[in-house]
């Protein structure tokens, strides 16, 4: 980070050392420390060339490189970096900084999210892509603005799995023209805890937006709708309502980390979509088994029932083995 009397650069690296530098609380590589070690080292070497002062962010730590003092002021506890461009540019406009903030990040989570925080602060705010600067308070208006990070986190980011073959670009089209469809998503990450009420919204915006199914209809006669319309294939079915829950819990948590790009620290993902496995975060895909308990046990049954009818002799056979043995 660059700070200027004018202009400041927020400044994100490539992916490597942008999990490095979210990542405080994990055991580094020797190529991470290195690689950190090495940006470090060539930020250094800007200190005079610039008007202002260099702030180099790792998670927990900040330093300010043009004294090589510890910086309190930019200290963020998140697990993701991207999210940390958006706290800083807040945390400069709450210190009365005027001046313009650019953004140089080419990932879309990051978009996003400007277009976002864009319309919530004053100030310009430009994100660098190549070699141009983008305004981020023109990229959308203020009603698509509102509700372009649920829509973006529904349909796939960066923690969330989108939809097979419904890309974002059909579904921003619709969103776009569709006040109600835009009214559904407009509570998504309001809260940490997903009421029952956002969670049903949510569920009716996959149905209808994506799925072009009834608002009103549920995840089993979804999936039955589209059985038939797909010729029995089972790729493209609509998910199933434990693994759609699951999905709807994790869209609101990121949802509600970018919305609130001012906190300083992000809450525990472990319950909300994602749990604790042998010390490492991993998605929850379902928490009942692939088919009702009824339904497996039947299933053997008639197994175990077929195969002692195909072992059990026939007649035939049974007096052929008499005939030798008689002879």
């Amino acid at each position: 980070m660059m700070l200027g009397e004018e202009v400041t650069t927020l400044r994100l690296p490539s992916h490597p050392l942008a999990s490095v530098m979210s990542s405080s609380s994990r055991t580094f590589s020797g190529n991470e420390v290195r690689l950190q070690k090495l940006v470090k080292e060539q930020l250094k070497t800007q200190v005079g060339r610039v008007r202002g002062d260099i702030i180099y962010c790792e998670g927990e730590t900040s330093t300010n490189l043009s004294t090589g003092v510890a910086n309190g002021d930019y200290v963020f506890k998140h697990p993701e970096a991207d999210t940390m461009l958006l706290s800083a540019h807040a945390k400069l406009r709450t210190r009365n900084y005027t001046g313009t903030v650019v953004l140089d990040c080419e990932d879309t989570d990051v978009f996003v999210q400007a277009a976002y925080v864009s319309q919530q602060l004053r100030g310009d705010l430009l994100i660098k892509r190549k070699h141009a600067l983008i305004n981020c308070c023109a990229m959308l208006s203020e009603e698509a603005a509102d509700i372009i990070i649920p829509l973006h986190v529904i349909t796939g980011s960066d923690h969330t799995s989108g939809f097979y073959r419904h890309g974002k670009k059909k579904v921003l089209e619709k969103v776009m023209t569709d006040p109600e469809a835009r009214e559904l998503l407009e509570r998504v990450g309001e809260s940490l805890e997903l009421e029952d009420e956002v969670r049903a919204d949510m569920k009716a915006f996959v149905h209808s937006i994506v799925y072009a199914e009834s608002a009103d209809v549920t995840c089993g006669q979804a999936r039955a709708s589209k059985w038939h319309k797909l010729k029995k294939s089972t790729i493209r079915l609509p998910p199933d309502d434990d693994s759609l829950d699951l999905n709807v819990e994790r869209t609101n948590y990121i949802t509600y980390c970018q919305l609130h790009y001012n906190l300083l620290e992000h809450p525990s993902p472990i319950g909300h979509g994602w749990e604790l496995v042998n010390g490492k975060c991993r998605p929850v895909h379902h928490t009942f088994p692939p088919c009702p308990s009824s339904s497996h046990l039947m299933t053997v049954q008639m197994r175990s029932s077929s195969d002692d009818e195909r072992t059990k002799p026939s007649a035939t056979w049974k007096s052929k083995v008499q005939e030798r043995t008689t002879s």
